[in-house]
């Protein structure tokens, strides 16, 4: 008998999801914690080689891209040989991009070591990672979702204090090298507790307890029958979703590239810019956790549209900030907001298109977050370039994110219907 028709027993005392939960939050803390330290990184590099911030931001906006025009393939992936397999693949990409970023002595190496292989080792993390979580819950998917990004949250909190810190006491090669092979080793090692789904250890979602004469047709969620890769992107709630995310990842990665340098061309010390990200980790932690329980009670669109309008307001409030204390308002706001939308992108969309093909739909989802975000880091580079200031960039952002906020209001919540097992 194969893994995927092993019959469906009572549950366990111990539902397997919340292991799975546990090492996917280890998984994101590992990853976050490095790239969320791009702008601890990102000075230092800058007048070690004497790049512009444009061409040097245009290495991680790269990156990001490149995750992004994976995904729908890693996605089809993960559907077919599971996620294990894909951190496997993951942590090889991620441990040769560290070790050659570490030794990057020209544009070029940069450009290959961050925007080849970091960009697929990011993009063969997230997609397997949410899809394969989504397949474990439904009725608490939300909330699932929400505690797997704590991780990134607490990544955020800890990863750019302790960076700055191996950054300034010796250099940002050895600090990217170090810190790089400590996350990758930990990324490998909790990939192989995943498992693609709970059928494949003869388990439902939730940890629901059925004898096995049971129809299996009788479990009901708030979500919508299983469609394919195909039949999804011919929706107009498909697109709908791709490009909220794709906005929200233009405003999310100017910050995660540009606000320790915004801070400190404002005479903020290094140091205290970089608590900033800290405070942002710690309220993103709050956002993802009180969010995702909110969501799986009032819907995800209305979440998501309570999110994004947080962190456009947030945004207007950076563009005009001066003072510590106004970056730290911003940190709280804005760690809130983006925190809480994360978990909630992969969550609706196993919402409105069940999750069969989740990982080939979210891959799909996932390059529109890719496209916004290296657009978002790219072109905030080549505007302070241009203008020496990050004011206009703060205030497309915070414009952008209000664009999301429509085509969240424009979106219909996905009809209760009955679940069939995956």
């Amino acid at each position: 008998m194969s893994n995927l028709t092993k019959p469906i027993l009572s549950a366990p005392r111990l539902f397997y999801g919340w292991i799975i939960v546990i090492a996917s939050f280890v998984i994101l803390f590992s990853f976050v914690f490095m790239s969320n330290s791009t702008g601890v990184f990102f000075k230092p590099m800058l007048f070690e080689m004497g790049w512009s911030r444009g061409i040097t931001a245009g290495a991680f906006a790269l990156g990001t891209l490149v995750a992004g025009l994976a995904a729908p393939f890693v996605g089809v992936l993960a559907d077919k040989y599971g996620p294990r397999v894909m951190m496997i693949a993951c942590a090889c990409f991620l441990c040769a991009g560290y070790i050659l970023t570490s030794m990057a002595g020209s544009i070029f190496q940069l450009y290959l070591s961050v925007g080849l292989l970091l960009g697929l080792g990011s993009g063969l993390m997230w997609t397997p990672v949410a899809a394969m979580a989504a397949r474990w819950f439904v009725a608490r998917r939300g909330i699932a979702l929400s505690l797997i990004q704590a991780g990134a949250g607490v990544g955020t909190v800890v990863g750019p204090p302790i960076a700055t810190y191996i950054t300034y006491r010796f250099d940002w090669r050895s600090a990217f090298l170090i810190l790089g092979l400590i996350m990758t080793f930990l990324t490998l090692v909790c990939g192989q507790f995943l498992r693609r789904s709970p059928q494949e250890m003869g388990l439902l979602p939730d940890g629901q307890k059925q004898n096995p004469m049971t129809q299996l047709n009788t479990v009901k969620s708030p979500v919508a029958k299983s469609i394919s890769v195909t039949d999804a992107m011919k929706r107009g709630a498909f697109w709908k979703v791709f490009y909220a995310n794709a906005l929200a990842s233009f405003a999310q990665q100017v910050i995660v590239v540009h606000l320790v340098a915004a801070a400190t061309d404002r005479e903020i010390t290094p140091a205290v810019a970089a608590t900033f990200l800290s405070v942002q980790g710690v309220t993103n932690i709050i956002g993802k956790l009180f969010m995702g329980f909110v969501s799986d009670r009032i819907g995800r669109r209305i979440s998501l549209t309570i999110s994004l309008s947080l962190a456009s307001l947030a945004l207007f409030w950076l563009s005009i900030a001066t003072e510590p204390w106004m970056f730290y308002a911003f940190a709280v706001v804005w760690g809130f907001s983006y925190g809480s939308w994360i978990p909630m992108f992969p969550a609706i969309t196993g919402d409105l298109f069940g999750v069969a093909s989740l990982g080939g739909i979210f891959g799909w989802v996932t390059l529109g977050n890719a496209v916004g975000g290296a657009a978002g880091a790219f072109l905030a580079g080549v505007i302070f370039d241009k203008v020496q200031s990050y004011t206009i960039v703060f205030i497309l952002s915070a414009t952008l994110l209000i664009v999301g906020v429509s085509l969240m209001l424009s979106l219909r919540d996905p009809k209760r219907t009955r679940q069939q097992p995956v």
